[in-house]
């Protein structure tokens, strides 16, 4: 009885302490941007973009493709462009997520279109369920 009474005190601990429940959280990055994560299970699966984005080859250029775009930086995005950091990927085109987010971004693998194959970041707001 007291083993049981221990655990579920423990249970409770965690539960007001939010360690059971993946509350979404808010960053700041350099730029004034903000940038939230969310629970991975709200992204997984097949999606499609709801517009033209530029898809990041890495976590941190889409990160720095966030900053450029918070400041309208042409010059910035034009650069990642040529030199192959990124590339464009248009509205419709269908896309599969794992669900692992991190700071509103999501790695997801390129299902069709142009870009068919290939695995890169995007904001997970650009992403909508089938």
């Amino acid at each position: 009885m007291v083993i049981i009474g221990i655990v579920a005190f423990s249970v409770i601990i965690l539960i007001v302490r939010g360690n059971l429940v993946e509350q979404p959280r808010t960053f700041q990055v350099e730029g004034g941007t903000q940038l939230a994560t969310s629970p991975s299970s709200s992204a997984s699966g097949l999606r499609t973009l709801r517009a033209t984005y530029w898809c990041a080859e890495s976590f941190d250029d889409a990160g720095q493709i966030a900053i450029a775009v918070s400041r309208s930086d042409t010059a910035a995005i034009a650069g990642m462009l040529a030199r192959g950091n990124a590339f464009q990927v248009e509205r419709g085109t269908q896309v599969v997520t794992g669900g692992e987010t991190d700071m509103g971004l999501s790695l997801v693998h390129i299902e069709s279109g142009f870009q068919a194959g290939r695995k890169c970041y995007l904001p997970t707001n650009a992403l909508r369920q089938q």
